[in-house]
């Protein structure tokens, strides 16, 4: 009976209208088969060369040809060859970014990477040109996607960003950015410029430094852009230098950003080593949220490898493709606008590539229900959640040693080494801790910071870490990170110093200890290798932090959820229609849900937060599968969809879809939908669901 269900219910969503280009050929779990156009050479309008790749479908073409996906390296990688794209129906084209792969050895080190200026953007526009006319019998004139990681994802930022905006560079005159579908841009921020100053041009990024000034750098570099940086750096001038990238044309990705209208999937983790933190407040709050989505877990540059996170990434950015490219009716905007991977509470399970990780939805980056507590600093080194009347300011101090110079740091690469740096100007910080933790408690937010703070200098740094010390482990836990350079200060005069933390989504065991560590570093710990996000001023600073009332209390606010929410996890994030096997899952309720009701729904028809059903709010858009579903749920096919919470507050539960034979082939592409809803109390009635799971149908 339900597979004869499933099959009525794939036939509606087959018949759902498409574009009138041309449907999607059926794609078997596999993939289709590809074949390579490698090494063809592109001589761009100003005379600079590059070598492009071409890998796509070997099926029949359909009428409006395969949709073009441009797939861009990461910084000091070649041109990919890869068909893993390809092979879900798609003509992709990579090449090597200016200063990178063959482009290095092809033209004048005269001429190189301008670290993402308006001349790589330019690159782009004329690839995807040139692909469009070499390739017409198989490439589409009119659909375009651009994805990729770290370089390549500051690469399908910019695709968003200019997509048919006129682009303008010196030498090579204008042209019309061609119209972007679809962007996926993975590990890293929407704007280099907030890599290359991650506070807004009060500071240097220590990942652009050392990737500029490496003795053996993974790119060929403009040499104006480095005597632009070596003439800013060596003047201590981050304000100007950021001005003078930001007065080229086509550099102000930001303001573009605000108002795009390109679909964009950011994927990224909170622990990449060049991306943590800085850059991502941006996105939660002034992305144009109708056209952007972005998933927040873990991998990326030195971040923790999880096999069943990898997997969603893929799953995520097909389905996007599919829908933006194709207009494949898989329902991939129809999501909440992010989803927050709850992160590991230790250093062992984060870096465990098993571990399996629930995530929230949100369209708000603080959801409604979550509660802001706030924790005074006190002369105590104690994190108070009562406002103390008065204390002995904190001193945070910047000593700077004479022979340690921005020249020196600028040119020698062993004195931008951490143990260099703090050797120069050694570490200052204060340890402030809260009592532990009553009860088992998940924050859900951006942790944020105030201070009132003297500075005795114009120039000074102050940063912050919230770090977690957990009951039965050894060391601690940074849990979020954020600082603030300050230019421009009024000497021996209190003023307010507000900032938020990076995103924190993490659920602490009772008996945690929390602890806010103040810095005149603005650095990164366990997790993460302990390293410098910027770089530090190089003007001797002290700066005393109040502890008192009204305008001298410093204080932390915490986002936190009343109760920890109900996680729902797989190991699965996929399933071949043609060979189906047994979708395992476990409800993570938590321990204080012992012994209460569980019911598990489905749903193909998207999910989305706040969404009601039977009066009751389940994440999932109600349609006709989950109603005839709920009359299966106690069958053999459910086993725990309707089930009772264990002592520690879990549940397993699969659907046994190997024992209903091969699926039907229209739901290939097709996502299923899972939420669990625990009943907490019938009278009155209360209950409180997990955030959805997804399954994609190969």
């Amino acid at each position: 009976m339900l597979r004869t269900f499933l099959l009525v219910l794939a036939a509606v969503t087959a018949s759902s209208p498409v574009a009138a280009q041309c449907a999607k050929p059926d794609v078997p779990s596999p993939g289709l088969p590809t074949q390579q156009v490698l090494d063809t050479v592109v001589t761009y309008s100003d005379g600079y060369r590059t070598k492009v790749n071409l890998v796509y479908p070997s099926a029949p073409v359909p009428s409006c040809k395969w949709p073009l996906v441009v797939a861009i390296p990461g910084l000091g990688y070649s041109r990919l060859a890869d068909a893993d794209i390809a092979k879900r129906g798609y003509a992709v084209v990579s090449y090597d970014v200016r200063g990178q792969g063959d482009a290095r050895t092809m033209n004048a080190t005269s001429s190189g990477l301008d670290f993402y200026g308006p001349g790589e953007k330019y690159d782009l526009a004329e690839i995807v040109a040139f692909a469009r006319a070499k390739w017409s019998g198989v490439v589409s004139a009119t659909q375009l996607g651009v994805v990729g990681g770290s370089q390549g994802g500051i690469h399908a930022w910019f695709a968003a960003a200019h997509s048919e905006q006129t682009l303008v560079v010196a030498g090579r005159g204008t042209i019309r950015f061609p119209r972007v579908k679809a962007a996926v841009a993975q590990d890293f921020v929407p704007d280099p410029l907030l890599f290359t100053h991650p506070n807004g041009g009060t500071q240097w990024g220590m990942g652009y430094l050392n990737f500029l000034l490496a003795p053996n750098p993974p790119a060929v570099y403009e040499p104006r852009h480095l005597s632009d940086l070596e003439r800013y750096f060596l003047a201590q001038d981050p304000t100007g230098h950021r001005a003078a990238l930001l007065a080229q044309p086509g550099r102000d990705v930001t303001r573009l950003l605000k108002d795009t209208q390109v679909p964009t999937l950011f994927v990224g983790g909170y622990y990449d080593e060049l991306n943590s933190g800085h850059g991502y407040s941006f996105m939660v709050r002034q992305m144009n949220d109708r056209y952007m989505h972005g998933i927040l877990s873990t991998i990326g540059h030195g971040a923790a490898h999880n096999a069943v996170e990898a997997d969603l990434r893929v799953a995520a950015r097909d389905l996007w493709l599919d829908h933006h490219l194709w207009d494949v009716p898989n329902l991939a905007s129809r999501v909440e606008r992010w989803s927050f991977g709850v992160v590991p509470a230790s250093t062992a399970a984060y870096l465990d590539p098993s571990t399996l990780w629930a995530h929230r939805g949100a369209d708000d980056p603080t959801p409604t229900g979550v509660l802001r507590e706030t924790h005074w600093l006190t002369d105590r080194g104690v994190l108070t959640t009562t406002e103390p009347s008065s204390g002995v300011p904190t001193e945070i101090v910047h000593a700077v040693a004479t022979t340690f110079t921005p020249k020196r740091f600028h040119d020698d690469a062993s004195q931008r080494l951490l143990p260099q740096v703090l050797a120069g100007i050694p570490l200052s910080e204060r340890v402030f801790r809260a009592a532990p933790l009553a009860a088992d408690t998940e924050l859900d937010g951006d942790p944020r910071v105030s201070f009132a703070v003297v500075p005795d200098a114009e120039r000074f740094v102050v940063a912050a870490v919230l770090r977690a010390v957990l009951p039965g482990q050894s060391g601690t836990f940074m849990i979020a990170h954020h600082g603030s350079g300050v230019l421009g200060a009024t000497p021996n005069q209190l003023m307010r110093l507000e900032f938020d933390l990076s995103p924190a989504h993490i659920v602490l065991p009772r008996g945690t200890v929390l602890e806010l560590v103040l810095r005149n570093h603005w650095m990164v710990e366990a997790p993460m290798p302990t390293a410098l996000v910027a770089a530090p001023y190089f003007q001797s600073s002290k700066v005393r932090v109040e502890h008192g009332r009204g305008d001298l209390a410093s204080w932390l606010q915490v986002p936190r959820r009343p109760r920890p929410g109900v996680g729902l996890v797989s190991p699965r994030t996929t399933l071949e229609v043609r060979n189906p096997v047994a979708f395992p899952m476990t409800v993570r309720g938590h321990p204080s849900r012992a012994g209460y009701s569980a019911w598990t729904f489905c749903s193909m028809s998207g999910h989305t937060p706040g969404a009601v059903v039977g009066g009751v709010s389940l994440p999932l858009v109600q349609d006709a599968l989950m109603g005839a579903l709920i009359g299966f749920s106690t069958t053999q096919y459910f086993p725990g969809f309707v089930g009772t919470l264990d002592q520690n507050g879990e549940l397993g539960l699969a659907v046994q879809f190997h024992t209903m034979g091969t699926l039907p082939i229209e739901l290939i592409g097709a996502r299923l939908s899972f939420a669990t809803l625990v009943i907490e109390a019938f009278g009155p009635f209360a209950a409180v669901a997990s955030d959805p799971l997804d399954l994609y149908l190969r």
